[in-house]
């Protein structure tokens, strides 16, 4: 793979670091945009999560499939099959519920006698290569994977605030290619609901703003921004059902405006919290009331 970079080393932990494992970047405790988006939602929350250290990771089935997706588009079919297996549904049924003890051995002793493969269910299997090849043979998306590296690491100490921040790259190009017209990117992959020629871009604005995509861009190139220039970030969008369209998107000016302006105001926040110690939720005091909304009262107009 051309397009190959060596960390880069600066003072307190920060830089640009290109062989972190996932476990010890996300093992940590500096803030991500995730944990920035908990903040957003609720200080008590976010100090009761990782100030405390209460939080328990789940490791959902959708989680899985992302890595297994990542693994295949972002490192190659090889790559892929030194990591993954699948198993027959009537074995696996067999193992009983996936929380009982007998389930947990079972799928030990499968791992043991396939060099401690992670697991996926033969349809899983299958859905994760024909996803994987529509991405990697999508003309956009082939050509922004084609030069540059998967799972970079970025940390940078906030001037302003003063603790740490860091994100995780799909993909990072330092180069840049013909479709960016030769301006640098980070590129992120992204499996989604399914969609259409007439209907992917109803699909992709509900995605972004439930998963907060434009929060994310807004957060990643902002880091990106001061280590290393770069300013621009691409997502390879790719249908989660056949026939497993694809589409390369970038953020509209608009929402990384909002999603900018909310990151440095929960940035400035998070820090006041640290500084003074106090979590509580700037909830309303007295008795509150919330009017309909637009599409509420419109919805009740036509109903009469």
């Amino acid at each position: 793979m051309s397009g190959q970079h060596a960390d880069i080393l600066l003072p307190d932990g920060q830089g640009v670091f290109y062989s972190i494992p996932a476990e010890q970047y996300h093992g940590c405790n500096f803030t991500n945009r995730s944990k920035l988006d908990d903040f957003h939602e609720s200080r008590e929350l976010y100090h009761e999560n990782y100030v405390l250290g209460k939080r328990e990771d789940e490791d959902k089935e959708a989680y899985k499939i992302g890595r297994a997706l990542h693994a295949y588009v972002l490192e190659g079919p090889d790559v892929f099959a030194s990591r993954y297996t699948n198993i027959a549904d009537d074995v696996y049924a067999s193992w009983g519920h996936p929380n009982s003890s007998a389930h947990k051995a079972a799928k030990l002793a499968f791992q043991a006698m396939n060099a401690g493969k992670e697991i996926l269910k033969p349809d899983e299997f299958a859905r994760i290569v024909a996803m994987g090849e529509k991405v990697r043979t999508n003309p956009d998306a082939a050509q922004l994977l084609a030069v540059g590296q998967p799972e970079v690491t970025m940390r940078i100490r906030t001037p302003k605030h003063g603790f740490m921040v860091q994100c995780r790259a799909d993909w990072l190009n330092r180069e840049g290619c013909a479709l960016t017209d030769g301006q640098p990117y980070i590129a992120d992959l992204k499996s989604v609901a399914s969609f259409t020629a007439r209907n992917w871009r109803h699909v992709w604005g509900t995605h972004l703003w439930k998963f907060r995509y434009h929060r994310q861009a807004a957060f990643y190139t902002g880091i990106a921004e001061q280590l290393l220039g770069i300013n621009r970030m691409i997502f390879i969008a790719v249908s989660k059902t056949p026939p497993y369209s694809v589409v390369c998107l970038e953020i509209d000016e608009i929402h990384m405006r909002i999603a900018q302006d909310e990151i440095l105001q929960d940035l400035k926040e998070l820090g006041e919290c640290y500084a003074s110690n106090d979590w509580r939720d700037p909830l309303p005091r007295g008795i509150q009331t919330v009017e309909p909304s637009n599409w509420q009262i419109q919805e009740a107009m036509n109903g009469e």
